[in-house]
């Protein structure tokens, strides 16, 4: 496969362990240090005199980031008992209602002395009326940015409320962000405008179909498959859905079966699904698929193979509810699922008819824009990019409707396009480089070999690239002369093999061509050893359409004697 390696998702990180909380020892994985807080909350913590000026790196808009060690005061939740002692006077709560060990909280950065410090602060948070339960404690330990900023708002919240008993306690949610697009890259921040949504309404018994949003929906099904409950699966979504693509790409405890459960799921009542996400918000669309995106870049080929098949459905499903604008837009933005899709196609050999039926899914009114414009942007134009398109040809000759010219007209409107751009390139030995024309002539092969009629419906183009193959052997470049050479051997072979109609054409033109007297003494030598092998395994072919030219050639006597035993 010719594509140049990509990143897998960039995730170089953990994986979720038991009871689907992050295990102490994968919680450095994860650990950025750089904390974003809006101005607001900035502020807040400012006249708390828990953070200072020059804690600050950069200030934008409306957001503050913080310098590095800012940032790991808040993770370790160093900065937590000058804040309750804050909001203690503020509130006028009872000095005796501080929890004494939050004076011997630890600065270390271990896991351990993160545990410590969350599992003290916790019984100090609950004279505040905020509790936190378990699965909440251990995304703040392994370091989810989202759940300490939504810890910090219900603090600030707290401020101007009198009431020491706690009788509005409120409960930190754990699903409490909103997603939307930022840009081109696809990708989802968060953001403080949609409301919170408890979590405890949700039954993870109830019938998938039945479900009211596509949050209910993707928490009820991921409660089914993973065998948890709602709270947990929605602890999978938080921080831009990470945990749930560390499980995507390594599985449930290192196990694949449930998270193939889960695909197939959603895949079933992807109908379902699509009508629930047109009744969101704009970017609900963009969210969903950066969601299940990681399992694109699945160590599991079936995880792989559904995630292919979930997206190729949603495609089309989609478009059935007027989303198709959006879904092609996600698609080819960067950081969309077009690398993905083509990592996929490189890693897993068994995937790639589902993967390029997943492309031409999404590329069904825009192929050619997909498959030139689009597809450079991810394998890079020129050499990469050709090389790309010669992998395709037999990958889209497995895929039933690029078979059908009738009925796949812009599939062929493309190949069109790919034979006429690599003849002129191939042409122009001034303007291109030695391998830009090597990997346009294997284009150019390939079209041929996978997809004959599309050029020998065109007898002049046929007679074109025939052209570019003599050209190539007698081009300056004696690497270009021996890969053109092999090219014409390997397609005398397969058109000899299946006695296609065009064969006794290709037959003379290529034979004519290949034996032309070469001053080149090892060009010689490789042309009839190549013939040699070529009539040991086929035979049949007629011996009259080259014999002539033999006269031509001046060879050392044993590659006489080894074409003369073939030949009798």
């Amino acid at each position: 496969f010719f594509f140049k390696q990509k990143t897998a998702y960039e995730m170089q990180r953990g994986l979720v362990g038991s009871e689907m909380c992050i295990r102490d020892r994968y919680m450095g994985l994860f650990r950025t240090y750089i904390m974003e807080l809006p101005n607001d909350l900035y502020q807040w913590l400012l006249n708390a005199k828990v953070l200072a000026e020059d804690d600050v790196n950069t200030q934008q808009n409306e957001k503050v980031t913080l310098e590095k060690n800012a940032s790991q005061q808040i993770e370790m939740g160093l900065i937590m008992p000058q804040l309750l002692a804050y909001l203690s006077q503020r509130n006028k709560l009872e000095t005796n209602n501080v929890v004494p060990e939050l004076d011997s909280l630890k600065a270390s950065s271990t896991a351990a002395a993160r545990l410590f410090n969350w599992n003290t602060i916790v019984k100090a948070l609950d004279l505040y009326g905020i509790k936190i339960d378990d699965d909440s404690k251990s995304l703040i330990v392994a370091g989810d940015h989202q759940m300490l900023y939504d810890l910090l708002n219900q603090l600030k919240a707290s401020e101007l409320k009198n009431d020491s008993q706690g009788e509005d306690k409120a409960k930190l949610k754990i699903f409490q962000q909103h997603h939307q697009p930022t840009g081109k890259s696809g990708k989802s921040k968060i953001t403080q405008k949609a409301p919170g949504i408890d979590i405890t309404d949700i039954s993870q018994d109830k019938e998938v179909v039945k479900t009211e949003s596509c949050l209910e929906f993707l928490l009820v099904t991921l409660s089914k498959a993973f065998a948890i409950n709602p709270k947990q699966a929605a602890g999978l979504l938080t921080d831009g859905s990470q945990y749930l693509a560390h499980i995507l790409i390594k599985g449930l405890k290192g196990e694949y079966p449930p998270v193939i459960s889960w695909l197939m799921e959603v895949y079933a009542a992807s109908k379902h699904f699509t009508n629930l996400v047109k009744k969101e918000e704009i970017g609900a669309v963009e969210m969903v698929m950066n969601m299940m995106k990681g399992g694109l870049y699945s160590k599991d080929k079936d995880v792989a193979m559904w995630t292919l098949k979930v997206f190729g459905k949603f495609a089309y499903d989609f478009a059935g509810v007027e989303l198709n604008k959006n879904v092609w837009s996600w698609f080819v933005a960067a950081d969309g699922g077009m690398d993905g899709v083509i990592y996929c196609m490189k890693k897993h050999e068994e995937a790639q008819k589902v993967a390029m039926e997943t492309m031409l899914s999404f590329g069904q009114q825009n192929m050619k824009e997909l498959f030139t414009t689009n597809l450079k942007t991810v394998v890079k134009a020129g050499v990469s990019y050709w090389r790309a398109v010669a992998s395709f040809m037999k990958i889209f000759s497995t895929v039933p409707s690029c078979n059908d010219e009738k009925q796949n007209k812009e599939f062929y409107s493309l190949l069109d396009h790919w034979l006429d751009t690599a003849v002129k390139i191939t042409e122009n030995e001034g303007r291109y480089s030695v391998e830009e024309r090597a990997v346009t002539l294997l284009v150019l092969t390939e079209i041929w070999r996978y997809f004959p009629q599309s050029v020998e419906q065109r007898e002049s183009l046929a007679n074109r690239i025939l052209g570019t193959f003599k050209r190539g052997t007698k081009d300056k470049s004696l690497a270009l002369q021996h890969f053109s050479l092999a090219l014409q051997f390997n397609l005398l072979e397969d058109f000899a093999a299946e006695r296609r109609a065009y064969a006794p054409s290709f037959y003379k033109t290529i034979a004519f061509n290949a034996l032309e007297t070469h001053p080149n003494e090892s060009l010689r030598e490789f042309i009839l050893c190549n013939l040699g092998l070529l009539y040991k395994k086929m035979p049949v072919i007629p011996i009259s359409i080259v014999a002539v030219s033999y006269t031509h050639l001046t060879l050392p006597t044993k590659a006489q004697v080894q074409i003369s035993v073939v030949a009798v």
